[in-house]
């Protein structure tokens, strides 16, 4: 499936001109898998970026998330302050009873994924309790071939729309799949 033509919304930033925010509209047919993605890019700014922008700051949410770093990495900062170093390129986040605070190198590339929590049961059979306000490595949690073959894909990927194509290309047909087997027996 080829990229749609108008997929993507910029976000309004007044944190600095050079920076990319986008939020990407998934296909109408993982509406009830994939709620939105999110597109991060500030390797192209010219001058640096100050700490307040490079932070990223998410609300506490039931959805759960998918999050691939292409380039660059970060910290996520702690209630007092401290920041704790992320170790991994490809992340798997559960539901968030409080919010979240990240802070990014100056040059990052990211391409996040809100799932539906229900959504994300089905197609892996997570305890997503045991994931309440945690993110760990994707490969610790979903080690089948088929997720090392995508976190692969997704970290060599280019752009969003690259990473848009790569996420539907996965998940339409486990999730038609899914449906289909949900679907009640004609009679």
């Amino acid at each position: 499936m080829g990229p749609r033509a108008a997929y993507t919304s910029a976000m309004p930033t007044d944190r600095h001109p050079d920076a990319v925010a986008r939020l990407l509209v998934p296909s109408l047919a993982l509406a009830g898998c994939v709620r939105a993605c999110l597109w991060r890019d500030t390797t192209g700014v010219a001058a640096p970026l100050s700490e307040a922008q490079r932070d990223s700051h998410f609300a506490a949410s039931p959805l759960c998330g998918l999050t691939w770093t292409l380039q660059g990495g970060g910290w996520e900062v702690e209630a007092q302050g401290q920041l704790r170093p992320i170790e991994h390129r490809a992340l798997l986040g559960g539901p968030r009873s409080r919010p979240a605070h990240f802070r990014s190198e100056a040059g990052v590339r990211s391409f996040m994924v809100a799932l539906q929590p229900e959504a994300l049961h089905a197609l892996t059979g997570l305890d997503l309790a045991a994931l309440l306000d945690r993110y760990v490595p994707i490969e610790n949690v979903l080690p089948g071939v088929d997720w090392r073959q995508l976190n692969t894909q997704m970290l060599a990927a280019q752009d969003e729309q690259q990473c848009m194509a790569l996420l539907e290309a996965f998940f339409l047909p486990r999730w038609r799949a899914l449906q289909q087997e949900r679907a009640p027996a004609p009679e």
